[in-house]
């Protein structure tokens, strides 16, 4: 947990002040002259109107304490999780054993909380930044009990790409969800054209996202009526409170300004602007016949070509999987993929996890026919198969992990079209934001739950605007966090200086690169898994 830890350690005492005047205060049992048994429990509730994640908990590891101030000792080895609500107890007696350490009672518990982005309160007190990170708890200064609240703080405002669904700001805008979104495009003479969309929904009655579909032959401009082309390249979802910010007038008759051009100007003049009215598609990429957001987290929504769109969809079901990665969380996650218009030298892109040897798919139900063979191109008979299932989904079943993309010719009862899955265990995104000084990109690793992260070396190859590389390995951060089912995550951190443009990730066995021997890759191809600064995401 690294660097960030230290930082918090320093402040722990009176961080725990403030925790002791929340809860009624030390759970102990004790003996005179004899052996103090530590104690305490954690669990999570959602906050009411919040869309629960799917996976997200309270993670804990025991640390003997470090030599220096502020520095942590060994890891003795001693963890739990309380994942998605259950409850778990920490519970732990002086004179045990572990790796040779004798449990005295000044050893330190290092707790984590992590939802899939959602924001963290203890009582009535914020503590995101803190717990995301790791918080240090000396054992003679437990609570009884830590009940947790994940609540979403991003409804509104945090407007930036990257496939993680925005940039994770320290900085965000409230804004109740009223089920109502503005949406900007750019006309004819670059007249500024506005829609309201309405009644759109977050979740469903068993609690999963709703995808809320357009057409796009409802998107015309509430006054002229000209109506929005699904190519059309220049356009922004906006909050429902930037109607003060569009228009000057409550009757929604006049306009704040003459053009698109002008509109978009004000609206990017800077990041604070852009985060309050901006809606965050957080990762949601447009197709050929589609114009997609993930709704900064808050909803999904889908304006559609009835005439044209051919669409595949993914499964985001854990029970059909054996990994299920935490980016995987449809808030945040595109599991629909445009087919219209794709060939095989330009195919869709689905990423999936490189661990996982299987992906479930059909066709989605607003596509103009029926998927009734998916082919793999390029690769031996061997290394993939396909099965129809009688219900017309597809299973495809990856026996090798050395082919991370793989090419399917898909086709349907009307036509032919292509996607590539893309297997990856990284993710990425920077931390450019309002008031940010000295700004990062955070690469998370992802990797099999029984393993640790010093089984692995991650090496970056920073590249610069003036043609050069450097080649470094990346210290870890936050390490062996929760990942999703099956997984662990740690974070790699680098600086974001101005003459940076991309950072290229791969993971290989630990001491890989000592110069003795070749102990393997983990994962990415040629240098690796690439994020353009630029665009803020990872491209292939």
């Amino acid at each position: 947990m690294g660097r960030v830890m230290k930082k918090v350690f320093v402040g722990v005492s009176v961080f725990a002040l403030v925790l002791m005047g929340m809860f009624s205060g030390l759970k102990l049992m004790a003996w005179a002259d004899g052996p103090t048994t530590y104690s305490t429990r954690f669990s999570i509730v959602i906050a009411e109107g919040t869309n629960p994640p799917s996976n997200y908990n309270v993670s804990w590891l025991l640390y003997a304490r470090g030599s220096e101030s502020g520095q942590l000792g060994d890891n003795l080895g001693v963890n739990g999780v309380s994942s998605n609500g259950e409850e778990t107890e920490f519970s732990i007696t002086t004179g045990t054993n572990y790796g040779g350490h004798s449990i005295d009672g000044t050893e330190i518990l290092v707790v984590q909380v992590q939802g899939a982005g959602l924001g963290v309160k203890l009582g009535d007190e914020d503590v995101t930044a803190d717990y995301e990170a790791g918080v240090q708890i000396p054992l003679s200064e437990l609570a009884a009990s830590y009940t947790f609240t994940l609540y979403n703080p991003h409804a509104g405002g945090d407007q930036g790409g990257g496939q993680e669904g925005g940039n994770q700001s320290e900085e965000h805008h409230d804004i109740d969800f009223s089920g109502n979104v503005w949406f900007a495009w750019a006309g004819a003479s670059d007249a500024l054209c506005i829609c309201k969309i309405t009644n759109l929904q977050t979740l469903d009655s068993e609690n999963h996202p709703i995808m809320n579909s357009i057409p796009v032959t409802d998107v015309k401009d509430i006054d002229t009526g000209e109506q929005l082309t699904i190519q059309n390249e220049k356009h922004y979802w906006l909050w429902e409170s930037s109607q003060d910010f569009i228009f000057t007038d409550d009757s929604l008759t006049e306009r704040a300004f003459a053009s698109f051009t002008e509109f978009e100007a004000a609206l990017t003049e800077n990041e604070d602007v852009l985060r309050t009215y901006a809606i965050d598609p957080c990762g949601a990429i447009d197709g050929e016949s589609t114009i997609c957001t993930n709704g900064d987290r808050v909803f999904r929504a889908t304006i559609y070509d009835s005439t044209d769109y051919q669409g595949m969809q993914f499964s985001i079901n854990p029970d059909d999987y054996t990994y299920f990665p935490g980016w995987w969380e449809p808030i945040f996650f595109s599991n629909e993929v445009d087919l219209t218009g794709t060939t095989k030298d330009s195919p869709a892109l689905y990423e999936s996890f490189l661990l996982e040897p299987s992906a479930h798919f059909g066709s989605t139900d607003r596509s103009l026919s029926t998927i009734t063979s998916v082919e793999p191109l390029d690769v031996p008979a061997n290394a993939v198969s396909v099965t129809k299932n009688s219900d017309g989904t597809f299973d495809v079943v990856f026996n090798s992990n050395f082919y991370v993309a793989v090419e399917f010719k898909v086709t349907t009862t009307e036509d032919t079209y292509y996607v590539t899955i893309q297997r990856t265990c990284f993710r990425a995104h920077d931390t450019k934001g309002p008031n940010v000084t000295n700004p990062k990109v955070v690469a998370e690793f992802y990797y099999d739950g029984n393993e640790t992260y010093s089984e692995y070396d991650v090496v970056a190859t920073k590249y610069y605007s003036d043609g050069s590389t450097k080649l470094a390995i990346l210290s870890p951060e936050n390490t062996d966090s929760f990942g999703g089912t099956n997984l662990k995550c740690t974070s790699y951190v680098t600086d974001l200086d101005e003459n940076l443009v991309g950072v290229a990730y791969m993971a290989v066995k630990a001491g890989t690169l000592d110069g003795t021997s070749f102990k393997g890759i983990q994962a990415g191809a040629d240098t690796g898994y690439y994020f353009d600064i630029s665009k803020r995401m990872i491209v292939y």
